[in-house]
């Protein structure tokens, strides 16, 4: 398994997110926006190399993102609707993408192979994203799809801060 960590800087005015290994070496860059139509956001090697593209190609509750390198489109990736909350799937490559959405843990199946686990942690100086990928071919579009799915949560407010809002709500 490779383990990555994706940060993102609060204090920044950009959708900058810079991806490390667990030494602390940064090895990719992810720049861009999204959440409309026609965004889209790439991933770059940390010497300046672009390696995958991401646009926006539909604007709805059931968004659909492209992922193409070189110009040439390889995957697709589109949230559904689902008895226990959203999923998403990434066609041609059959992958399914779940999770808890309250807790910010998602993973990647390939049928009932895990490709990728995410998860998310809040702390004060920016968000922190922990990925673990089955192998190193899979390392580009899984991030990718962390940023996407994470972007798409039902909710992206904190526990811990939606707690402590009932709370002083409760106080008042």
């Amino acid at each position: 398994m490779i383990h990555l960590q994706i940060k993102q800087d609060y204090a920044s005015t950009k959708n900058n997110l810079i991806v490390s290994d667990k030494k602390g070496r940064e090895c990719y860059l992810i720049v861009g926006k999204w959440g409309r139509i026609g965004d889209g956001f790439s991933l770059f090697g940390i010497g300046g190399d672009l390696i995958i593209e991401v646009k926006q190609t539909t604007l709805s509750l059931f968004p659909k993102f492209n992922l193409m390198v070189a110009g040439k489109k390889i995957a697709t990736i589109k949230k559904y609707r689902g008895l226990k909350g959203p999923y998403f799937k990434v066609r041609p490559l059959a992958w399914s993408i779940k999770g808890d959405f309250d807790t910010k843990h998602y993973w990647v199946k390939k049928g009932r192979k895990t490709i990728m686990e995410m998860e998310k942690t809040y702390v004060s100086f920016g968000d922190s994203y922990t990925v673990s990928i089955d192998q190193q071919t899979n390392v580009p579009i899984c991030l990718c799809l962390a940023v996407i799915v994470d972007n798409l949560a039902v909710t992206r407010e904190p526990t811990k801060i939606k707690q402590l809002k009932k709370q002083a709500i409760q106080l008042t």
